[in-house]
């Protein structure tokens, strides 16, 4: 969990404040909304008799709201997301002075995934030290960032001129613009006190979404609380009573955005059509006709492309004698041609493809290669190298159609890679020699970048020493990350990397985090596709740097190296578990031998 706590001065009291912050809120839920999707809100209504910062306040307003992100992020994002991961909960409990909000994703992460902001209002300039009132062990955990709407920079997206505290005056106040050291000169002054709490637990990727979440955080309330003091003069002098109006005016509003229609099975949202204008829609007709026409135009006559590079025509497969060429390298391998053999353009879908053997995929592509590295001189390759690189198949810019006398040069040359790599095993081969890094060790006042304990008392309270990163200044506890005394061992062997700076021993590339793995003796980091495996497996890992096989014991493999396998496993719940064994080449060819 990483918490965080934002102080944001204003030049406006407390009790305006809580005028200005609901007018600002209800005005960005409408902007919010629009095309069927945006904030629903289902609850608007008092509460009572609920505890809040210990007991302090108890009843006040409690909203909950449903943000509808699907519209907000791309289509592909929208096809391969999980049902109900693109709906976020809110729940808000308004005691003014104090407010409390959290927000979930009860439908996909469940408990893994909660952001809690708490909000204290106060007449000072920020300088209370302990506002929420934190117990000793969060406190020691809390941050604290000053957040200042006039000199703070501003994202380029971001700013609006109407909406720059430095620039703005008010009409009705007369307050502004704010320059300088104006909080120091300001009255009148208060404090938003905005505790910030997030949690998301989901491996390898915990540090790097808290931080983005408490980095957006930030950047929403500098933009918001510019817009609350440069918003004064339509809220200045607005009621209690004139807000909940507004508020209930705009639930009933956004609640006509969701108006479901069933029809065949598809949903369609009627966003407020009956207060448009007529022409407006008779204006959406013509433009749905026209994109129909267009699509099926371009679909039917206009199916031939040309590159403006090479001035070379392009034609799909299936326009007859346009085509021959294409045609008879079909016929003759009796393969049934696609509508879409090659891609004339970037981003285009291509159905035709060239399949590589696991052994050839070693030696590309560049950025994440085992075998290697390639020179300019062949000559100074290995034979092994050698070989097996004049056997890879080899791309060509200058004709997109394939030749006949090509094919058989292809064939020729898939046969020499069959010989000269059929030594090696076709899931792993000999293990790399690891990047060598400066190794570095612990600061001698270094604390824990986790607990912020020293080697004097870890989060047990207990000495510990800390173990150090080597790219970047970062110490932590082995207890901290949950590190055996025996991986501790073997990581001082070696230049360690943080979770931040975690690197792929293969490819030495940090992407691709979702697909990083661990060996459970060292903490190397291994992408599933760098060591032959498609998915990360249950259980138990370990690299082939500390592999031992499975079934004979042996550490040390022949030349064929070491064998990957996945197998799926029982457990006594009947829950279905894959188990990963690293196997010598000789009990894996017996294994498999038993299989067939």
């Amino acid at each position: 969990m990483l918490i965080r706590e934002y102080r944001v001065v204003l030049p406006i009291t407390v009790e305006e404040y809580q005028i200005g912050q609901l007018y600002s809120v209800a005005e960005a839920s409408k902007a919010e909304t629009g095309g069927g999707e945006g904030v629903e809100v289902l609850k608007n209504e008092p509460f009572d008799n609920y505890p809040l910062l210990g007991g302090k306040y108890t009843k006040g307003q409690y909203t909950y709201k449903i943000y509808h992100l699907a519209s907000k992020v791309p289509s592909l994002i929208r096809y391969i997301a999980p049902k109900g991961s693109l709906e976020i909960h809110e729940e808000a409990w308004n005691a003014y002075p104090y407010c409390r909000t959290v927000i979930t994703n009860p439908t996909y992460m469940k408990e893994n995934f909660c952001i809690c902001i708490e909000s204290l209002h106060c007449p000072d300039n920020g300088n209370q030290e302990n506002a929420h009132e934190l117990p000793p062990e969060k406190l020691k955990d809390r941050e604290v960032v000053f957040v200042d709407i006039a000199n703070d920079p501003i994202n380029a997206k971001d700013y609006k001129e109407t909406e720059d505290p430095t620039r703005f005056k008010s009409e009705k106040t007369g307050r502004g613009p704010l320059t300088g050291d104006w909080k120091e000169t300001v009255n009148p002054v208060m404090t938003c006190y905005k505790l910030v709490s997030v949690e998301f637990k989901w491996f390898g990727l915990q540090n790097k979404v808290e931080s983005f979440i408490q980095k957006t955080e930030r950047r929403l309330f500098l933009n918001f609380h510019r817009q609350v003091f440069c918003w004064i003069d339509r809220w200045h002098g607005l009621t209690i009573e004139d807000i909940r109006a507004i508020e209930e005016a705009t639930k009933k509003e956004l609640d006509e955005c969701f108006v479901e229609v069933a029809k065949g099975g598809i949903e369609i949202i009627a966003v407020m059509a009956t207060k448009r204008p007529r022409s407006y829609l008779i204006d959406c007709k013509s433009v749905n006709e026209y994109n129909s026409r267009l699509n099926a135009e371009r679909r039917e006559e206009r199916r031939i492309s040309m590159d403006l590079q090479t001035y070379t025509i392009h034609y799909p497969v299936g326009l007859g004698k346009d085509n021959k060429q294409l045609q008879r390298y079909y016929s003759k391998r009796r393969v049934t041609a696609g509508k879409y053999p090659i891609a004339t353009l970037p981003g285009q879908y291509q159905d035709w493809f060239v399949s590589y053997t696991p052994q050839e995929l070693k030696y590309f592509p560049v950025n994440s290669v085992i075998y290697g590295p390639v020179v300019t001189d062949p000559s100074k390759l290995p034979p092994l190298l050698t070989s097996a690189e004049e056997g890879s198949p080899s791309e060509s810019d200058s004709e997109s159609t394939p030749s006949d006398d090509e094919n058989e040069k292809t064939k020729a040359n898939d046969t020499s890679s069959t010989s000269s790599t059929s030594s090696d095993s076709e899931v792993d081969g000999p293990p790399p020699a690891p990047t060598l890094m400066k190794e570095r060790k612990p600061k001698p006042n270094a604390v824990c970048n986790m607990c912020k304990g020293s080697t004097l008392s870890n989060k047990n309270n207990v000495p510990e020493e800390l173990v150090a990163c080597s790219d970047c200044d970062n110490n932590v506890h082995p207890s901290c990350l949950e590190l055996t005394l025996e991986m501790v061992d073997v990581i001082k062997s070696y230049p360690w990397q943080c979770m931040d700076c975690k690197t792929c021993v293969h490819c030495n590339q940090p992407h691709n985090e979702d697909k990083m793995m661990f060996c459970d003796k060292c903490d190397r980091g291994y992408h599933t596709f760098c060591v032959g495996l498609k998915i990360i497996p249950n259980g138990k890992w370990v690299c082939r740097l500390c592999a031992q096989c499975a079934q004979c014991g042996t550490t040390e493999p022949d030349e064929n190296g070491w064998q990957h396998e996945t197998i799926k496993i029982i457990s006594p719940n009947g829950e279905t578990l894959r188990r990963h064994h690293l196997l010598c080449h000789s009990c894996h060819k017996q294994r498999k031998a038993k299989i067939m």
